[in-house]
């Protein structure tokens, strides 16, 4: 595993098999390549020649900084979602009504921000730090892709909440690739 060094592309041998990646100009060999790349899987699963049908979604991602340990776990209502790190930063996706502008963004920051005060006791500190917009990895079919392609040496794991469910799909993935089983609760997100 190297952090930080970008994949540009899926190394495949003579018969089409995944082989390993490409980093820059060198290749790192792997018997079973995981794509896990969010938005960017199409890319990497087309450079093997899989198909993987993704419509990625924009959101606005609003950031805030709380004082620390008003929200535990993960807060999702009618009203908004938030989840806060250990250092008190608060994030806050809102759904995309087509802003583009630097201005409509920052409203809809400000106004993430007032219901975050409003709607927890100690969070009158809380300041707006950053508004973005971001791309959901959503599939055509809204399920998440999780298992071999079909291509052999290639699997991959791509799903809307896979930060969220990071931990317990790796758990599965590495389960899966290890064992040569299919894991039950993962056989329904097969690629298709």
């Amino acid at each position: 595993m190297r952090l930080g060094t970008p994949v540009t592309r899926l190394v495949c041998a003579d018969d089409g098999t995944v082989v390993g990646v490409m980093l820059g100009s060198e290749t790192l060999a792997a018997s079973t390549v995981v794509v896990a790349a969010g938005t960017g899987s199409t890319a990497l699963c087309a450079s093997a020649g899989f198909v993987l049908p993704m419509v990625s979604s924009p959101s606005v991602m609003v950031r805030l900084q709380a004082p620390v340990g008003i929200v535990t776990g993960i807060v999702a209502n009618d009203l908004f979602e938030a989840r806060q790190s250990r250092d008190g930063m608060v994030l806050m996706p809102v759904d995309h009504d087509g802003e583009s502008s630097m201005a409509a963004l920052t409203r809809i920051g400000e106004a993430a921000q007032r219901l975050f005060v409003e709607s927890f006791t100690g969070a009158a500190e809380t300041r707006l730090v950053g508004v973005d917009i971001g791309w959901r990895p959503m599939l055509a079919d809204g399920d998440p892709s999780v298992g071999y392609t079909g291509v052999p040496g290639l699997y991959v794991a791509v799903a809307h909440p896979g930060v969220t469910l990071a931990s317990v799909i790796g758990d599965a993935v590495a389960d899966e690739i290890l064992t040569h089983e299919t894991r039950a609760e993962l056989a329904l997100f097969e690629p298709r």
